[in-house]
């Protein structure tokens, strides 16, 4: 009977198109390449096709799934963001809306946080993209060396950072204010200017300069961005 349903979705698909399956049958169909996997049950316990994808792989394996079909997931999850970032069609930073979008799909697929700084040219060209640290889930550090290294590597006078916030939203909480603070403090000795901390939470985007919650950034030159 699994066999026939698997079938009728393979049938489906290659009749009708990607577009003709549902969240589920999708899920169903993928999961079917893993022998061991109970595709109802872990369809059930997390509700859609991506929160499945996005759960972190040790804790997949810890509740109970496979370790071959935890890999499968993320796999998955691994190979749409590579997709995103290759065919990521963004070039330019000019508002916050522009970049918000762009590190969404950046950071599409990740399961922990992460900490990426951008610099641009005078237009708001993106020049140079570099994830400096991958953290845990809960948290990320990036040293003032790292970002020392990268401003001084691509003589970068313009950046943005940008960080994620895989299992919560993407409000800015009281250390990621103080850690921008810092920031632009290390950033200005070199002569750099952050235009924005964007913040990527698992359904919603963030921009600490837009919001006002950081002053100091908002006492940064803009050069135009909105």
């Amino acid at each position: 009977m699994k066999n026939e349903k698997i079938n009728e979705y393979i049938e489906k698909f290659l009749n009708e198109g990607g577009e003709s399956l549902s969240d589920r049958e999708y899920f169903e169909l993928l999961i079917s390449y893993s022998a061991k996997a109970d595709s109802e049950k872990l369809y059930n316990d997390y509700g859609s096709f991506k929160a499945a994808a996005d759960a972190d792989t040790e804790f997949l394996i810890s509740s109970g799934t496979d370790q071959s079909t935890a890999v499968l997931l993320k796999i998955i999850s691994a190979m749409s963001n590579v997709y995103q970032r290759n065919f990521n069609t963004i070039s330019n930073l000019r508002t916050s809306d522009m970049a918000k979008a762009f590190f969404t799909q950046l950071f599409t697929g990740a399961e922990r946080e992460n900490f990426v700084i951008v610099s641009v040219g005078k237009n708001f060209r993106i020049a140079s993209v570099s994830n400096i640290v991958k953290g845990s889930m809960m948290s990320v550090m990036a040293s003032n060396r790292m970002i020392a290294d990268f401003i001084i590597k691509n003589k970068a006078d313009r950046v943005f950072v940008a960080h994620n916030h895989p299992i919560g939203n993407a409000n800015a909480s009281e250390n990621d204010i103080v850690f921008t603070e810092k920031m632009i403090s290390v950033l200005n000795a070199l002569g750099t200017i952050l235009i924005d901390h964007i913040i990527i939470g698992m359904n919603d985007s963030f921009s600490m300069r837009c919001s006002g919650v950081c002053p100091k950034l908002n006492e940064q030159p803009d050069f135009g961005y909105k």
